[in-house]
């Protein structure tokens, strides 16, 4: 414990006061606590959206050099940019969000295709690493509509070995969903 002390001498009385330090500590460790767990859900702003296939990626975070898809869906249409870093490659934008069974959904699917074959990386079979894809949604985005955009960001599709070594048409795009 902490403590105060302020001698006596000429007959007086010595003060001896202890500082309680468990309120002290007590206030650090909720600091603490509160700093952790906000750290944790910081990092959970993205979840990974991966389609079943038996990929067993190595990696998921892109190396620098390599070129990442972000999908910016709003309410007044859609976003296409390929970003190298901080740098933006190439911008498209399309009007209207995709349903699955608009013709949006068939020009979001041409659109990705295009820009895959254009500035991704990874098309060889025995390639284990997958080009990324970002999708940005707002919070009133329906179950459809971002069903119709997955499935069109997967259209883009690159042979890949598996492990069994059979050769398999999969998505070329790792999508992470990052909701704004």
């Amino acid at each position: 414990m902490a403590s105060i002390e302020s001698g006596g001498g000429d007959g007086r009385r010595s003060l001896n006061r202890e500082i309680n330090m468990i309120p002290f500590i007590d206030l650090l460790l909720v600091i603490v606590a509160f700093l952790l767990i906000t750290a944790v859900w910081v990092g959970h702003s993205r979840i990974e959206a991966y389609q079943g296939e038996d990929t067993n990626d190595e990696e998921v975070i892109p190396r620098e050099g390599e070129n990442v898809l972000h999908i910016y869906a709003r309410s007044e249409g859609i976003d296409l940019k390929w970003k190298n870093g901080a740098e933006i490659v190439s911008e498209t934008s399309i009007e209207v969000l995709p349903t699955a069974e608009s013709i949006a959904h068939s020009e979001l699917a041409m659109h990705v295709r295009k820009g895959w074959i254009r500035y991704g990386g990874h098309r060889v079979a025995s390639d284990r690493r997958f080009d990324r894809c970002v999708l940005h949604t707002e919070d009133d985005l329906s179950f459809g509509q971002m069903a119709a955009l997955m499935d069109a960001i997967s259209s883009a599709r690159r042979p890949f070995r598996l492990a069994s070594g059979k050769l398999a048409d999969v998505s070329a795009l790792r999508i992470a969903l990052a909701v704004r």
